[in-house]
């Protein structure tokens, strides 16, 4: 039992678990708007995620915190992996991808390092944390695969709206649970509006992505299930999760949300 914890600690603070979420919305959004997905195309989305997330989680980086959390004997090795087929498939990339990803590889250094020594890193600033995260997000698994489209119409950017805001919302879970931890001076959503409101305000706008989902493409549509599915299940962990909660049991089922839209959608295929 203590191995498979062990095991499993690895897996969500390692930030596996949450990139092959992010490959889940990612596969979602590629599949809306039928663009083929290679293998290698997911396993650079994959790497990317994970790759920022450990860089984010582990800053500055000490080597006693890397090794209290088994990163050495397998994250370090994958890590590598990873970054070296990064590296090569960025080459490969066009110029409006790299733009995109290097646009948000800055946004992510600036997340967790100030650019001046006088400065304070984004993560720290009031009010902007939530913000970050979600762009970064909706740029990398909601914009990213759409860039091999050429000629955007004004249902591409309503989607990616629609997105967005689901992006948004997915991380309100998280904040409610950091409530206590969080600096009182971080400006989080469940700070400013406290726990009911900004609940009631993940709830608004859960109603209002499935409302015009459907308004748009039909209750039949594979689309309005999976986001239908997750709006629900979102709303379930809005109203479940408190300040406190396990860390590791809040990761897993709030970030495996991603997964029950793109299973609706692959038994639909």
């Amino acid at each position: 039992m203590r191995y498979l914890r062990s095991i499993f600690e690895v897996y969500i603070k390692g930030s596996i678990h949450v990139a092959l979420m992010a490959l889940c919305f990612y596969q979602i959004n590629s599949y809306f708007w039928k663009i083929p997905t290679t293998f290698t195309q997911r396993l650079f989305v994959f790497s990317m995620v994970f790759l920022g997330y450990n860089a984010i989680r582990y800053y500055p980086f000490s080597t006693l915190s890397l090794k209290s959390r088994g990163f050495f004997w397998f994250l370090a090795p994958l890590v590598a992996a990873t970054l070296v087929f990064s590296l090569f498939h960025f080459i490969s990339l066009s110029f409006l991808a790299q733009a995109l990803l290097v646009s948000c590889f800055i946004v992510c250094c600036a997340y967790v390092m100030p650019l001046k020594s006088s400065q304070k890193s984004l993560r720290t600033r009031f009010g902007v944390k939530i913000f970050i995260v979600t762009l970064c997000w909706t740029f990398l698994t909601g914009v990213y695969p759409l860039l091999s489209i050429n000629l955007w119409t004004p249902e591409h950017y309503y989607y990616i709206l629609l997105y967005l805001l689901l992006v948004f919302v997915a991380i309100l879970p998280f904040e409610i649970r950091d409530l206590e931890s969080d600096p009182p001076n971080l400006g989080t959503i469940p700070q400013l509006l406290g726990i009911q409101k900004t609940r009631f305000l993940g709830l608004l706008l859960l109603v209002i992505i499935i409302g015009s989902c459907v308004l748009s493409y039909g209750w039949n549509a594979v689309i309005s299930k999976s986001l239908a599915a997750m709006c629900i299940t979102y709303a379930a962990l809005l109203l479940k999760i408190k300040p406190g909660d396990s860390e590791n049991i809040t990761l897993f089922w709030a970030e495996a949300v991603p997964a029950i839209g793109w299973v609706i959608i692959y038994l639909n295929l």
